[in-house]
């Protein structure tokens, strides 16, 4: 019997796994995905839209509750140089500083002066208190009611308010403008002011020592006599009093050039010549290595808990392994710098163009000093050959013609710097003010209901993982496949408004008789037929088809001509007898004690072809009553003389009755109810069956929903019906 059943067992799974070969269910992979997601959000379908509705409706709720906001822009465009002057021949270097002050600034520079809470502050304590309580709320300006920038490429710089009324955002951006420009206009007219003043201080120094010299040159001329000096002596006097003059004003000139080379030099050593634009970040590939080494310990440690208790020596070894690994992963960054990218720095090289212009111009005075210098030293030399009363008037013409020339000097500059006080205006001017919105900026219902829809979406895609993912049905085909590692025979539709079973002439419901028909396709053409045909029919759970699958698979055999003989060998919760409508005062269960003989309990039933051998009262010892040696020589009878026996077996978890009879018949097929059938207990029975070495011939899948899975050839089978196609064999 043993060696009947290996030959049967290998006839029977002969067919099966080349169909089902990893490279000939390749192609499909794609669209099995697509599948799998489209047919569990099917499913998922209500809390899908349970949780976007909830989402949608929160955040549009919050929404509708949000005070609205309105915004408004004043433009301004401003004047913006960022270079460095050079000091002008004959100005004094305390000028050059002030007039520093009032040229004009970089626009980033009034954009953080626009910016600063003093001016905010200022700005916000002029506007109304009404307009400051219906408009903000708060005593304070809040921080998110000005935005201060500038539009790249230009010298315009917006300025935008935002508040609870439209009024008061166009109020405060207005105010912010007006007031800017009066700091402004008075921080220019200060440092106007201040370099006049400074002018008229030194013009009263220079013509106080002028009036001096001048007094001091007409005693000399007096005391000494010389009242007209030759041309030489006047010529030479003139000669050296223009090279002071000039060396004079060089030396201004240079200082002043040294003060702002040393305030650039400040301001590229707090600049770098290049600068940072962009990192790029990669995977660490040691850290993925870890990681690869680690899921594989894993795996290999799964492997071996099939054959070792995690206290036994092998699994303690792989733990300290995985446990090693953690600790290098823990110590591995799972990201590095792969590449930075350097560019230049451009307020470096904005700076450094002025900064080379200044250091030649400083160059080319300090040559000019020294030779001023070297000239003026000659001609001093030449002086003092004189006789001393000429060389004393010469020093005297000289510092009257100096002081002369310096105080001309001042005047024009007081004068000018007068005219620069009185004509004072701020760096820039108002392109557009603000203007009272019609509509509010925030909240944007349009954008925000986009928004809360997507992330309800996403909330509502998640939720549906989330449960699918805690749901331990079996609900598809591919799923049920990958854990029992068997192939699929036939896909049994869900018999919406027909009756389960069919009937021996045909006329059932199309889909359901064109399943059993691709199921005993499955087993009687897979391969050469073999010697023995006794089939046995359970399932993982109670209710889940498959005494229904044994009655439709009977009478699908049948259909053929087959002499086909129906066991209920369910003697603990018999039901075979009430479908097919015969006595169960004795059956199986009698048979096999021996009060009663083959004979007197198979009935014949209203199917054609089709015999029953029901399960009898149920007995106290029904697995006992399985194993013995009567059950066996009744199985090895009975084959001989049907063409097909369908052997209806109670379900497999939890009952050891499966396991005897699966060592009795020839194939054991196994009923999977999608939506119903349990994922544990599916692995629960076919770990069982297998350890008995059970011929498993494949899954039958039940109560499928094909609209959801797309099976064509049922609506095909279904339209041909209803085009006349009686639906026989």
């Amino acid at each position: 019997m043993a060696e009947n059943q290996d030959q049967s067992l290998q006839q029977w799974r002969a067919p099966f796994p080349e169909p089902y070969a990893p490279e000939m269910m390749q192609p499909l992979q794609v669209s099995a995905d697509r599948q799998d997601y489209l047919s569990m959000f099917l499913r998922r379908k209500w809390i899908m839209l349970g949780v976007l509705a909830i989402v949608f409706g929160f955040g549009m709720l919050y929404t509708l509750t949000q005070r609205p906001i309105y915004e408004s822009s004043a433009r301004l465009v401003v004047a913006s140089n960022i270079g460095t002057g050079t000091v002008a021949e004959n100005e004094l270097p305390l000028l050059s500083d002030l007039r520093a002050l009032t040229r004009s600034r970089s626009v980033d520079t009034q954009v953080e002066m626009i910016s600063s809470p003093d001016l905010l502050n200022e700005a916000y304590e002029s506007l109304a208190p009404t307009i400051r309580s219906e408009g903000f709320g708060e005593t304070k300006l809040p921080d998110w009611s000005v935005k201060v920038e500038a539009r790249k490429n230009t010298d315009v710089i917006v300025i935008t308010g935002r508040a609870y009324t439209p009024t008061a955002a166009a109020a405060l951006a207005n105010t912010i403008a007006n007031n800017y420009f009066k700091r402004d206009l008075a921080r220019n007219s200060q440092a106007a002011r201040q370099s006049r003043k400074y002018a008229g201080e030194q013009m009263e120094v220079v013509r106080k020592q002028l009036a001096e010299a001048s007094a001091d040159l007409a005693a000399y001329k007096r005391r000494t006599g010389m009242f007209a000096p030759d041309a030489q002596l006047a010529q030479a006097a003139e000669q050296r009093a223009q090279l002071a003059l000039q060396l004079d004003a060089a030396k201004a000139q240079l200082a002043a050039e040294q003060r702002q080379v040393t305030a650039l030099h400040r301001e590229l050593s707090a600049e770098q010549q290049n600068v940072i634009t962009n990192t790029t970040i990669a995977p660490n590939p040691q850290h993925d290595a870890i990681r690869q080494r680690i899921d594989s310990l894993i795996s290999r440690r799964a492997e071996l808990l099939q054959e070792y208790t995690p206290q036994s020596r092998e699994i303690r070894e792989i733990d300290e392994r995985i446990k090693f690994e953690q600790q290098r992963l823990k110590q591995v960054d799972s990201t590095i710098v792969s590449a930075k990218v350097r560019a230049r720095n451009p307020v470096w090289d904005n700076l450094m163009p002025t900064y080379a212009n200044l250091m030649a111009s400083f160059a080319a005075d300090t040559a000019r000093v020294r030779a001023l210098q070297a000239a003026l030293a000659e001609k001093q030399t030449e002086a003092q050959a004189l006789p001393e009363r000429e060389r004393g008037l010469s020093e005297r013409l000289q510092r009257v013609a100096l002081l002369q020339r310096t105080y001309e000097t001042l005047v024009t500059k007081y004068n000018s710097l007068l005219l620069a006080e009185q004509a004072t205006l701020p760096t820039g001017m108002l392109v557009s003010s603000a203007r009272a919105a019609d509509e509010p900026a925030y909240p944007n219902y349009k954008t925000s209901g986009i928004m809360f829809l997507i992330i309800g979406i996403l909330a509502a895609i998640a939720a549906a993982l989330v449960a699918d993912r805690a749901d331990r049905h079996v609900h598809d085909e591919q799923s049920a496949e990958q854990m029992t590692h068997l192939p699929s025979l036939s896909v049994v539709p869900r018999a919406d408004g027909y009756s389960p079973l069919l009937s021996s002439d045909g006329q059932a419901d199309p889909a359901i008789l064109e399943s059993f028909r691709i199921l005993r396709n499955s087993i009687c053409l897979a391969g050469d037929q073999p010697r023995h045909n006794v089939i046995a029919v359970t399932s993982p759970g109670r209710q889940e088809g498959k005494s229904t699958t044994s009655i439709n698979l009977a009478i699908a055999m049948a259909m053929e001509g087959k002499r086909v003989l129906l066991i209920d060998a369910d003697m603990r919760r018999p039901s075979l007898h009430k479908l097919v409508g015969v006595s169960n005062e004795s059956g199986l269960s009698t048979l096999l004690v021996g009060s009663s003989s083959l004979s007197e309990v198979i009935r014949l039933t209203n199917i054609e072809n089709v015999e029953c051998l029901p399960a009898g009262p149920p007995p106290p010892n029904a697995a006992e009553l399985l194993n013995s040696d009567a059950s066996r020589n009744l199985f090895r009878s009975i084959g001989n003389e049907y063409d097909v026996v369908v052997v209806d077996c109670p379900p497999s978890a939890g009952l050891s009755d499966v396991q005897v009879i699966s060592t009795l018949v020839d194939g054991v097929l196994l009923v999977v109810s999608i939506d119903q059938t349990l994922k544990p207990q599916l692995d629960i029975t076919i770990r069982a069956l297998r350890r008995t070495g059970a011929p498993l011939l494949g899954i039958v899948l039940n109560r499928m929903r094909t609209r959801y899975w797309g099976y064509d050839y049922y609506s095909y089978c279904t339209a041909e019906t209803d085009n006349g196609d009686s639906g026989s064999n």
